[in-house]
């Protein structure tokens, strides 16, 4: 996700994300999706994290009926899974990469 081969997207709250998140990730909370998916829709594959799955459940099943796209992946376990195994999270304001989009 660090190369911007796939879009890694946290749907949760700002407040949330805010307090850590995975580096590289861009924030888009699961109700802004059906506004919001015309921008992830394209050739690269879409991932959603949540903290456990549930948040990222719903844009995922969102972005797969809206865009008709067939390379969208929901996080089960979200950023507490990936705590968990030891991998680190960033805070907002120090990211060293923005993902590209498209």
């Amino acid at each position: 996700y660090e190369k911007g081969e796939i879009l890694l997207i946290d749907t949760r709250l700002k407040s949330e994300y805010d307090l850590g998140h995975i580096k590289c990730t861009r924030h888009i909370p699961a109700p802004d999706m059906r506004n919001k998916w015309k921008e992830l829709a394209g050739s690269k594959p879409v991932s959603f994290i949540c903290n456990s799955g549930n948040r990222s459940l719903l844009a995922t099943s969102l972005m797969l009926n809206l865009s008709g796209m067939k390379n969208v992946i929901n996080v089960i376990g979200g950023t507490t899974a990936w705590e968990n195994l030891g991998h680190p999270v960033t805070t907002a304001g120090d990211e060293s990469c923005e993902p590209p989009i498209g």
